[in-house]
């Protein structure tokens, strides 16, 4: 199989943009959210109180609903929206799509959710490139 290239993450990168333009609009049209959750959302605005490192694992990017810091940049499908870099993002696709692949991204898990700290780029370019699973470091946390 050829490697992905910058110019192949280009073009994968603009046909997700035309995707969260068009799933922006359907949100507004029928009155629903399509916005990364808020850690104070998960938890019902409680503060979190316990944090316990869970490891490093798979984690499925289905179950990646809200973000810490960057929910604005990405829909809740994880569609790059106009303030994500294009060049940065190929550049992760491109990545993902090579035999080096990406270090693990950060998350938080609130029950059985996951809110990303880092890794927004990643988790949009292997949700792009197919994939339904992500290396994850996770640190539980309890509200």
């Amino acid at each position: 199989m050829a490697a992905i290239t910058f110019l192949e993450g280009l073009e994968k990168f603009n046909s997700m943009r035309l995707r969260a333009d068009f799933t922006q609009w359907l949100a507004r049209l029928t009155h629903r959210c399509h916005s990364l959750a808020s850690i104070e959302e998960l938890t019902g605005g409680r503060s979190v109180r316990q944090r316990r490192d869970g490891g490093t694992h798979f984690v499925p990017i289905a179950r990646i609903v809200g973000s810490v810091g960057r929910r604005h940049d990405f829909t809740r499908d994880f569609l790059p929206l106009a303030s994500v870099n294009a060049g940065r993002w190929a550049q992760v696709y491109a990545a993902i799509n090579s035999p080096q692949g990406v270090p693990e991204i950060e998350v938080l898990k609130v029950g059985d959710v996951y809110i990303v700290e880092d890794g927004h780029h990643r988790i949009s370019a292997a949700r792009a490139a197919g994939l339904d699973q992500i290396a994850a470091h996770v640190v539980e946390v309890a509200a």
